[in-house]
């Protein structure tokens, strides 16, 4: 999933509707029966919930974008861009270097 500077609770919204044949997007009772029994909760707490429920519906593996990959790798029309990939994995090293106490 790739961060963006995004309101979460709008990206929840998207991703709640969007995945609604999946599960119902409305909170469950329990949900329902803390929020409204803990009127203490704040406006934050309650989209990390909404935020966090839609983490869990979405997939672990993109399999739309698997399939995509899958053919052009396949088809011969998956081109790798070396000098990209190497500066990638290069930024990462240092980035990790960097990182260490």
């Amino acid at each position: 999933m790739k961060v963006t500077g995004q309101d979460p609770a709008k990206i929840a919204d998207l991703t709640l509707a969007k995945s609604k044949g999946k599960q119902s997007a409305q909170p469950t009772s329990k949900e329902r029966a803390s929020s409204e029994s803990a009127p203490a909760r704040t406006r934050a707490s309650l989209t990390m919930d909404r935020v966090k429920q839609a983490i869990r519906l979405e997939p672990d593996v993109r399999s739309e974008r698997v399939a995509q990959l899958r053919a052009k790798i396949k088809s011969g029309e998956y081109q790798v861009d070396s000098g990209k990939l190497a500066e990638k994995i290069l930024v990462d090293s240092l980035r990790e270097d960097l990182e260490k106490p």
